[in-house]
């Protein structure tokens, strides 16, 4: 498409509060995790062991490792091995936006005046000519309970029907095991990327790997980001569990800002699968009530 508006497809690239999210955690130039930020992405070379990063930025390698990790969990680089060393590699998002993160990032005040959702400008200028990730690359999609074929006795339970009474998150998440045939163990700890992961869940009659996510019964309100993890960081974790099926349980109301974060990230894993499809569900206090009246056995 030439001289007409161009459609980034990628929720990130699409959205100026992803910048300003990466210009924060990068930091100002000569920082060490700014550093390692611009080694990983200066030239063509990808991914980069931290030993290399290390002799380019004069850092020592536990200080690449912690800068990186950060970088990693919030999924502004990926991190792999090589030969049996931790490496990083760009995100092809970022990729395309590291110059105005690293200029944001350098510049505090442009930074404060940068456009958002929660600071629209309407003298932002829309970008003219061929740009963003090819949309066969991003392939993701939105399901309800309703659509998750273990839970398929749900769909007569209807909504306001039932009442949401938080039930401990051990016994709700064996609860489910139940009903996705899922034998394992699962131990909680603090940095673990989810409460659950199988293979055993289906879609479409067929078997996929999904991830889920709890929130035990001590969370009350209307459920947001920051309510995500000691940092945040949940939803991020959450998305760097190896599946293409990511869920979300909560016992009362979801803010859409949770559901705009895993479009973001469902995007994101869809791009770095190269047109995968990544499905992601919420499953809200309502919905898991329908759950437990529609399976009370499982429960008990």
């Amino acid at each position: 498409m030439t001289g007409g508006l161009s459609h980034v497809t990628d929720a990130r690239s699409n959205d100026p509060e992803q910048i300003e999210y990466a210009a924060k955690v990068v930091g100002k130039k000569g920082t060490r995790r700014r550093k390692v930020f611009d080694e990983i992405y200066r030239g063509k070379k990808n991914p980069k062991t931290a030993a290399e990063i290390a002799a380019k930025t004069k850092l020592s390698p536990k200080e690449v490792l912690d800068a990186g990790k950060v970088l990693s969990d919030r999924l502004i680089v990926g991190q792999t091995k090589i030969g049996g060393q931790t490496a990083y590699q760009k995100d092809p998002v970022y990729k395309q936006l590291r110059a105005k993160i690293q200029m944001y990032a350098d510049n505090p005040k442009k930074l404060k005046k940068l456009p958002t959702r929660r600071r629209p400008d309407v003298r932002v200028a829309v970008k003219v000519g061929k740009t963003g990730i090819p949309k066969s690359f991003v392939r993701t999609k939105l399901l309800t309970v309703d659509d998750l074929e273990q839970f398929r006795r749900v769909k007569p339970v209807k909504r306001p029907a039932v009442k949401a009474v938080p039930m401990a998150e051990k016994r709700f998440k064996k609860g489910i095991q139940k009903l996705l045939g899922e034998p394992g163990k699962f131990q909680d700890w603090g940095g673990e990327p989810n409460d659950l992961h199988t293979t055993r869940a289906k879609l479409g009659g067929k078997r996929v790997a999904a991830a889920f996510a709890f929130k035990g019964k001590g969370k009350k309100g209307i459920l947001t980001p920051a309510m995500m993890g000691k940092n945040g960081d949940q939803i991020a974790r959450l998305f760097k569990s190896p599946a293409t099926l990511y869920v979300l349980q909560y016992w009362d109301q979801v803010g859409e800002a949770i559901y705009d974060a895993m479009k973001t990230y469902a995007a994101v894993r869809s791009i770095s699968g190269v047109g995968e499809k990544i499905s992601y569900a919420v499953i809200d206090g309502l919905d898991s009530a329908r759950i437990l009246r529609a399976y009370p056995k499982a429960f008990k």
